[in-house]
């Protein structure tokens, strides 16, 4: 998914248009956000999306977890419970 709100405030009708095209898969990573105090975003942003739209029960999100931001940088951090909550 990348930057949602870019893609939303440029392009807001492109979720749509892929949602109806038939792309039931989406992308996304809990370290995806508006910043360090906003991780997830896209997460609760496309799962709003979904759940608007008529087909949003068809589709699958698949995320990532692990990994930690620090500004620019990316820290791993693969324990148990890391994974649980940013995957959960």
């Amino acid at each position: 998914m990348g930057n949602a709100q870019g893609m939303r405030q440029k392009h807001p009708r492109i979720p749509r248009r892929i949602l109806d095209a038939g792309v039931r898969l989406f992308d996304t990573a809990y370290a995806y956000g508006l910043g360090e105090r906003d991780y997830n975003h896209n997460e609760r942003w496309l799962g709003k999306f979904l759940a608007e739209h008529p087909r949003g029960n068809e589709a699958r999100v698949i995320t990532k977890g692990g990994m930690l931001r620090e500004g620019l940088k990316w820290i791993p951090d693969g324990k148990a419970s890391t994974l649980e909550a940013h995957c959960a």
